[in-house]
Protein backbone atom coordinates (compact mmCIF):
# COMPACT_ATOMS: atom_id res chain seq x y z
CA UNK A 1 0.00 0.00 0.00
CA UNK A 2 1.11 3.35 -1.14
CA UNK A 3 -0.22 6.87 0.48
CA UNK A 4 1.18 9.42 1.16
CA UNK A 5 3.31 9.98 4.61
CA UNK A 6 2.91 6.56 5.20
CA UNK A 7 5.69 5.24 2.80
CA UNK A 8 8.11 4.36 5.42
CA UNK A 9 5.17 2.36 7.11
CA UNK A 10 5.94 -1.64 7.52
CA UNK A 11 3.46 -4.03 7.02
CA UNK A 12 2.40 -6.26 9.62
CA UNK A 13 0.02 -6.01 12.87
CA UNK A 14 1.86 -2.91 14.82
CA UNK A 15 -0.39 0.35 15.46
CA UNK A 16 1.37 2.84 12.41
CA UNK A 17 0.09 0.41 10.02
CA UNK A 18 -3.15 -0.46 11.50
CA UNK A 19 -3.94 3.17 11.67
CA UNK A 20 -3.08 3.94 8.32
CA UNK A 21 -5.14 1.16 7.35
CA UNK A 22 -8.18 2.29 9.55
CA UNK A 23 -7.97 5.66 7.49
CA UNK A 24 -7.97 4.02 4.08
CA UNK A 25 -10.90 1.84 4.82
CA UNK A 26 -13.16 4.62 6.07
CA UNK A 27 -12.02 6.78 3.14
CA UNK A 28 -12.94 3.74 0.52
CA UNK A 29 -16.02 2.70 2.72
CA UNK A 30 -17.66 6.39 2.56
CA UNK A 31 -16.88 5.91 -1.23
CA UNK A 32 -18.13 2.83 -2.19
CA UNK A 33 -21.95 3.96 -3.69
CA UNK A 34 -19.68 6.21 -5.71
CA UNK A 35 -17.39 4.04 -7.12
CA UNK A 36 -20.33 1.02 -7.39
CA UNK A 37 -19.08 -1.13 -10.49
CA UNK A 38 -15.62 0.16 -10.83
CA UNK A 39 -13.46 -2.91 -10.66
CA UNK A 40 -9.95 -1.75 -9.26
CA UNK A 41 -11.70 0.00 -6.53
CA UNK A 42 -13.21 -2.67 -5.18
CA UNK A 43 -9.85 -4.83 -5.69
CA UNK A 44 -8.66 -2.54 -3.38
CA UNK A 45 -11.49 -2.41 -1.31
CA UNK A 46 -11.09 -6.10 -0.87
CA UNK A 47 -7.48 -6.33 -0.34
CA UNK A 48 -7.21 -3.77 2.45
CA UNK A 49 -9.83 -5.60 4.00
CA UNK A 50 -7.67 -8.73 4.03
CA UNK A 51 -5.05 -7.21 5.48
CA UNK A 52 -7.13 -5.36 8.35
CA UNK A 53 -8.56 -9.07 9.24
CA UNK A 54 -4.92 -11.01 8.83
CA UNK A 55 -3.04 -7.97 10.96
CA UNK A 56 -5.56 -8.60 13.92
CA UNK A 57 -6.26 -4.42 13.09
CA UNK A 58 -9.45 -4.29 14.97
CA UNK A 59 -7.81 -4.17 18.40
CA UNK A 60 -6.19 -0.92 17.04
CA UNK A 61 -9.00 0.47 15.17
CA UNK A 62 -11.06 0.48 18.56
CA UNK A 63 -8.67 2.56 20.54
CA UNK A 64 -8.20 4.93 17.77
CA UNK A 65 -12.20 5.51 17.40
CA UNK A 66 -12.21 5.97 21.45
CA UNK A 67 -9.94 9.22 21.19
CA UNK A 68 -12.28 10.35 17.85
CA UNK A 69 -15.51 11.66 18.02
CA UNK A 70 -15.81 15.79 17.55
CA UNK A 71 -19.56 17.09 17.32
CA UNK A 72 -19.42 19.76 14.86
CA UNK A 73 -20.99 23.27 15.06
CA UNK A 74 -22.31 25.73 13.02
CA UNK A 75 -23.57 29.47 13.16
CA UNK A 76 -27.68 29.70 12.74
CA UNK A 77 -26.73 31.36 9.06
CA UNK A 78 -25.08 28.04 7.73
CA UNK A 79 -27.81 26.16 8.45
CA UNK A 80 -30.70 25.02 5.80
CA UNK A 81 -33.63 23.05 5.64
CA UNK A 82 -35.62 21.21 3.04
CA UNK A 83 -39.06 19.79 3.37
CA UNK A 84 -41.64 17.25 2.39
CA UNK A 85 -44.99 17.37 2.92
CA UNK A 86 -48.73 17.24 1.72
CA UNK A 87 -50.30 16.18 -2.18
CA UNK A 88 -47.18 16.56 -2.48
CA UNK A 89 -44.96 19.95 -2.21
CA UNK A 90 -40.76 20.04 -2.14
CA UNK A 91 -39.31 23.19 -0.51
CA UNK A 92 -35.88 22.26 -1.39
CA UNK A 93 -32.48 23.95 0.34
CA UNK A 94 -32.81 26.79 -1.87
CA UNK A 95 -36.07 28.08 -0.95
CA UNK A 96 -38.00 27.29 -3.81
CA UNK A 97 -40.63 25.34 -3.31
CA UNK A 98 -42.24 22.71 -6.39
CA UNK A 99 -45.64 20.56 -6.28
CA UNK A 100 -45.64 17.18 -7.55
CA UNK A 101 -47.04 13.93 -8.65
CA UNK A 102 -44.26 11.16 -8.43
CA UNK A 103 -44.91 7.48 -7.72
CA UNK A 104 -42.29 5.26 -5.90
CA UNK A 105 -39.16 6.05 -3.93
CA UNK A 106 -36.78 8.75 -4.43
CA UNK A 107 -34.03 9.83 -2.58
CA UNK A 108 -34.72 12.88 -0.40
CA UNK A 109 -31.31 13.43 0.47
CA UNK A 110 -28.07 11.35 0.16
CA UNK A 111 -24.62 12.44 1.46
CA UNK A 112 -21.52 10.68 3.23
CA UNK A 113 -23.35 10.65 6.28
CA UNK A 114 -27.02 9.65 5.88
CA UNK A 115 -29.60 8.64 3.14
CA UNK A 116 -32.96 9.77 3.62
CA UNK A 117 -35.45 8.05 0.87
CA UNK A 118 -39.18 8.78 0.89
CA UNK A 119 -41.88 6.80 -1.20
CA UNK A 120 -44.67 8.29 -2.59
CA UNK A 121 -48.22 6.53 -3.77
CA UNK A 122 -51.46 7.35 -5.26
CA UNK A 123 -53.96 7.69 -2.22
CA UNK A 124 -57.21 8.32 -4.14
CA UNK A 125 -56.64 6.59 -7.28
CA UNK A 126 -57.08 9.87 -9.44
CA UNK A 127 -54.78 11.91 -11.67
CA UNK A 128 -52.10 13.49 -9.80
CA UNK A 129 -52.74 12.45 -6.62
CA UNK A 130 -49.86 11.11 -4.30
CA UNK A 131 -48.70 11.60 -0.93
CA UNK A 132 -45.43 10.52 1.32
CA UNK A 133 -46.19 6.99 2.89
CA UNK A 134 -43.16 5.80 3.62
CA UNK A 135 -39.84 7.77 4.96
CA UNK A 136 -36.95 5.89 5.46
CA UNK A 137 -33.35 6.80 7.19
CA UNK A 138 -30.18 5.32 7.13
CA UNK A 139 -27.16 6.85 9.11
CA UNK A 140 -24.20 5.61 7.55
CA UNK A 141 -21.41 4.52 10.10
CA UNK A 142 -19.22 6.76 11.46
CA UNK A 143 -16.92 7.22 14.13
CA UNK A 144 -19.13 8.57 15.98
CA UNK A 145 -22.16 6.19 15.50
CA UNK A 146 -22.64 2.77 14.05
CA UNK A 147 -25.03 2.44 11.30
CA UNK A 148 -28.70 2.63 12.21
CA UNK A 149 -31.56 2.27 10.07
CA UNK A 150 -35.29 4.40 11.17
CA UNK A 151 -38.47 3.97 9.05
CA UNK A 152 -41.84 5.21 9.62
CA UNK A 153 -45.19 4.35 7.68
CA UNK A 154 -48.42 5.52 6.55
CA UNK A 155 -50.16 2.30 7.77
CA UNK A 156 -48.75 2.09 11.25
CA UNK A 157 -50.49 3.33 14.54
CA UNK A 158 -47.83 5.74 15.61
CA UNK A 159 -44.72 7.09 14.74
CA UNK A 160 -41.97 4.66 15.77
CA UNK A 161 -39.77 5.87 18.71
CA UNK A 162 -36.53 4.28 18.11
CA UNK A 163 -34.65 2.63 15.05
CA UNK A 164 -34.97 -0.91 13.55
CA UNK A 165 -33.31 -2.80 15.87
CA UNK A 166 -35.30 -1.09 18.85
CA UNK A 167 -32.80 1.36 20.26
CA UNK A 168 -33.40 4.97 20.98
CA UNK A 169 -29.85 6.48 20.33
CA UNK A 170 -25.99 6.59 20.50
CA UNK A 171 -23.21 7.84 22.79
CA UNK A 172 -19.94 7.83 22.55
CA UNK A 173 -17.10 6.53 25.34
CA UNK A 174 -17.47 9.47 27.06
CA UNK A 175 -21.83 9.84 27.57
CA UNK A 176 -21.64 12.57 24.51
CA UNK A 177 -24.72 11.88 22.68
CA UNK A 178 -24.43 11.32 18.99
CA UNK A 179 -27.70 10.77 17.60
CA UNK A 180 -30.99 10.18 19.17
CA UNK A 181 -34.94 9.81 18.54
CA UNK A 182 -36.89 11.98 20.63
CA UNK A 183 -40.31 11.21 20.67
CA UNK A 184 -42.94 14.36 20.85
CA UNK A 185 -45.88 12.92 21.12
CA UNK A 186 -45.67 12.32 24.81
CA UNK A 187 -45.02 16.40 25.36
CA UNK A 188 -47.40 17.60 22.81
CA UNK A 189 -49.76 14.91 22.16
CA UNK A 190 -49.03 15.07 18.32
CA UNK A 191 -47.65 12.72 16.09
CA UNK A 192 -44.02 14.10 15.70
CA UNK A 193 -40.84 12.18 15.73
CA UNK A 194 -37.12 14.08 15.79
CA UNK A 195 -34.11 12.15 14.75
CA UNK A 196 -30.80 14.21 16.06
CA UNK A 197 -27.41 13.47 14.52
CA UNK A 198 -25.73 15.68 17.21
CA UNK A 199 -22.27 14.63 15.81
CA UNK A 200 -23.11 16.73 12.40
CA UNK A 201 -25.18 19.16 13.69
CA UNK A 202 -28.48 17.81 12.00
CA UNK A 203 -31.79 16.32 11.78
CA UNK A 204 -34.45 14.96 10.46
CA UNK A 205 -38.67 15.62 11.93
CA UNK A 206 -41.29 13.33 10.72
CA UNK A 207 -44.55 13.64 10.95
CA UNK A 208 -47.48 12.02 10.94
CA UNK A 209 -51.42 13.35 10.13
CA UNK A 210 -53.82 10.59 9.41
CA UNK A 211 -52.73 9.02 7.00
CA UNK A 212 -50.18 11.23 5.57
CA UNK A 213 -46.62 11.80 6.77
CA UNK A 214 -44.24 15.08 6.03
CA UNK A 215 -40.41 14.97 6.52
CA UNK A 216 -38.28 17.81 7.20
CA UNK A 217 -34.54 17.83 7.25
CA UNK A 218 -31.90 20.43 8.59
CA UNK A 219 -28.53 20.29 7.68
CA UNK A 220 -25.37 22.51 7.85
CA UNK A 221 -24.37 24.09 4.43
CA UNK A 222 -21.58 22.03 3.66
CA UNK A 223 -23.68 19.03 3.72
CA UNK A 224 -26.34 19.94 2.00
CA UNK A 225 -24.86 18.71 -1.58
CA UNK A 226 -25.63 15.62 -3.29
CA UNK A 227 -22.92 12.56 -2.20
CA UNK A 228 -23.43 10.30 -5.01
CA UNK A 229 -24.43 10.49 -8.84
CA UNK A 230 -27.99 10.38 -8.24
CA UNK A 231 -30.20 13.02 -7.81
CA UNK A 232 -31.77 14.01 -4.64
CA UNK A 233 -35.12 15.95 -3.94
CA UNK A 234 -33.30 18.42 -1.95
CA UNK A 235 -30.69 19.90 -4.39
CA UNK A 236 -32.21 18.55 -8.00
CA UNK A 237 -35.93 19.08 -7.12
CA UNK A 238 -39.03 16.63 -9.03
CA UNK A 239 -38.18 15.54 -12.28
CA UNK A 240 -39.64 17.98 -15.37
CA UNK A 241 -42.76 15.85 -15.89
CA UNK A 242 -43.86 15.58 -12.48
CA UNK A 243 -44.09 19.04 -11.93
CA UNK A 244 -47.56 20.33 -10.90
CA UNK A 245 -47.91 24.56 -11.47
CA UNK A 246 -50.06 24.74 -8.73
CA UNK A 247 -49.75 28.81 -9.68
CA UNK A 248 -51.45 28.06 -12.56
CA UNK A 249 -53.89 25.21 -11.07
CA UNK A 250 -54.59 28.07 -8.15
CA UNK A 251 -55.20 30.91 -10.67
CA UNK A 252 -57.77 28.07 -13.49
CA UNK A 253 -58.75 25.67 -10.68
CA UNK A 254 -61.63 24.46 -12.91
CA UNK A 255 -59.58 24.17 -16.32
CA UNK A 256 -57.13 21.87 -14.53
CA UNK A 257 -59.84 19.90 -12.96
CA UNK A 258 -61.69 19.71 -15.80
CA UNK A 259 -58.26 18.30 -17.53
CA UNK A 260 -57.38 15.79 -15.26
CA UNK A 261 -61.02 14.86 -14.31
CA UNK A 262 -59.76 16.11 -10.56
CA UNK A 263 -62.66 16.88 -8.50
CA UNK A 264 -63.03 20.27 -6.63
CA UNK A 265 -63.89 19.02 -3.12
CA UNK A 266 -64.20 22.72 -1.50
CA UNK A 267 -64.62 25.80 -3.80
CA UNK A 268 -61.55 27.69 -3.75
CA UNK A 269 -62.82 31.16 -1.95
CA UNK A 270 -63.49 28.78 0.92
CA UNK A 271 -60.34 27.08 0.81
CA UNK A 272 -58.80 30.26 0.80
CA UNK A 273 -60.80 31.64 3.99
CA UNK A 274 -59.87 27.88 5.15
CA UNK A 275 -56.32 28.34 5.07
CA UNK A 276 -56.55 31.75 6.67
CA UNK A 277 -58.03 30.40 9.89
CA UNK A 278 -54.40 28.42 10.42
CA UNK A 279 -52.37 31.61 9.71
CA UNK A 280 -50.70 29.81 6.45
CA UNK A 281 -48.84 32.09 4.51
CA UNK A 282 -46.98 32.40 1.53
CA UNK A 283 -45.91 28.78 -0.14
CA UNK A 284 -47.29 27.33 2.86
CA UNK A 285 -50.60 29.12 2.30
CA UNK A 286 -50.92 28.00 -1.39
CA UNK A 287 -50.40 24.37 -0.60
CA UNK A 288 -52.85 24.55 1.62
CA UNK A 289 -55.48 26.34 -0.58
CA UNK A 290 -54.37 23.33 -3.12
CA UNK A 291 -54.94 20.46 -0.75
CA UNK A 292 -57.88 21.19 0.81
CA UNK A 293 -59.50 22.46 -2.86
CA UNK A 294 -58.57 19.37 -4.44
CA UNK A 295 -59.32 16.70 -1.31
CA UNK A 296 -61.42 18.55 1.34
CA UNK A 297 -58.88 16.97 3.72
CA UNK A 298 -58.50 18.67 6.68
CA UNK A 299 -55.63 16.21 7.61
CA UNK A 300 -53.62 18.56 4.95
CA UNK A 301 -54.55 21.44 6.33
CA UNK A 302 -52.82 21.04 10.00
CA UNK A 303 -49.64 19.64 8.05
CA UNK A 304 -49.04 23.28 6.43
CA UNK A 305 -49.81 24.46 9.62
CA UNK A 306 -47.16 22.07 11.35
CA UNK A 307 -44.70 22.28 8.29
CA UNK A 308 -44.92 26.15 8.82
CA UNK A 309 -44.34 25.90 12.41
CA UNK A 310 -41.47 23.94 11.94
CA UNK A 311 -39.83 25.98 9.53
CA UNK A 312 -39.98 28.69 11.68
CA UNK A 313 -39.20 27.02 15.01
CA UNK A 314 -35.99 25.51 13.48
CA UNK A 315 -34.67 27.96 11.24
CA UNK A 316 -35.89 31.04 12.62
CA UNK A 317 -32.82 33.52 11.42
CA UNK A 318 -33.86 32.41 7.70
CA UNK A 319 -37.82 32.70 8.43
CA UNK A 320 -39.12 36.34 6.59
CA UNK A 321 -42.46 35.73 5.60
CA UNK A 322 -43.75 38.33 3.70
CA UNK A 323 -47.10 37.46 5.34
CA UNK A 324 -49.43 36.70 1.64
CA UNK A 325 -52.78 34.80 1.90
CA UNK A 326 -54.12 35.49 -1.06
CA UNK A 327 -54.04 34.34 -4.36
CA UNK A 328 -54.45 37.05 -6.34
CA UNK A 329 -50.89 37.29 -7.39
CA UNK A 330 -51.51 34.37 -9.93
CA UNK A 331 -54.47 36.28 -11.65
CA UNK A 332 -53.00 37.07 -14.73
CA UNK A 333 -52.70 32.93 -14.92
CA UNK A 334 -56.36 33.12 -15.48
CA UNK A 335 -56.24 31.85 -18.79
CA UNK A 336 -54.12 28.76 -18.58
CA UNK A 337 -53.98 25.91 -20.32
CA UNK A 338 -53.08 22.61 -19.18
CA UNK A 339 -51.06 19.61 -21.55
CA UNK A 340 -51.43 15.97 -21.48
CA UNK A 341 -55.66 16.21 -20.36
CA UNK A 342 -57.09 12.83 -20.16
CA UNK A 343 -60.07 11.92 -21.72
CA UNK A 344 -63.68 13.14 -20.66
CA UNK A 345 -66.25 10.87 -19.53
CA UNK A 346 -68.59 12.13 -22.21
CA UNK A 347 -65.55 11.50 -24.82
CA UNK A 348 -64.48 8.53 -23.79
CA UNK A 349 -68.99 7.27 -24.41
CA UNK A 350 -68.80 8.69 -27.43
CA UNK A 351 -65.74 6.40 -28.06
CA UNK A 352 -67.31 3.80 -27.30
CA UNK A 353 -70.66 4.52 -29.18
CA UNK A 354 -68.77 4.93 -32.33
CA UNK A 355 -66.63 1.70 -32.11
CA UNK A 356 -69.57 -0.06 -31.01
CA UNK A 357 -71.47 1.43 -34.68
CA UNK A 358 -68.31 -0.07 -36.41
CA UNK A 359 -68.47 -2.98 -35.01
CA UNK A 360 -72.38 -3.64 -36.00
CA UNK A 361 -71.21 -2.19 -39.32
CA UNK A 362 -68.97 -4.52 -39.98
CA UNK A 363 -70.54 -7.52 -38.86
CA UNK A 364 -73.56 -6.83 -41.34
CA UNK A 365 -70.91 -6.52 -44.03
CA UNK A 366 -69.44 -9.93 -43.15
CA UNK A 367 -73.43 -11.54 -43.12
CA UNK A 368 -74.06 -10.41 -46.63
CA UNK A 369 -70.71 -11.52 -47.90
Amino acid sequence: MKVKHYDTLTPGNNEPYCQALVTYLRCLNETTLACRGNLQFYTNLFAMRKQFREFGCASYKQREEQNRSVLITCPPGRMRICTLFGDPHLIRFDGTMQSCTEEGARSLMDNRHFLIQVTNSNVRNQAHTTSVNKITLLIRNHNCTPSLRYEAASDEETLPISFVDGVRGHETDDHRKTVEVLNYQIIRHDDHVEIAMHHIQSSVHIRRRGPYLSVSVVVPINLQGTWTSAESLCTTGCRNRSIIEIDKVLAASNRYAKCYARKLHVPIKLATERCKTVNATDHFFDACVFDLMLTGDEYLVAMARDVQSDQRALLPDLWHPSGRQNISVYNHLVNSTFSNCLPSSSNIRSWYLASFILLVAFLLFWDQH
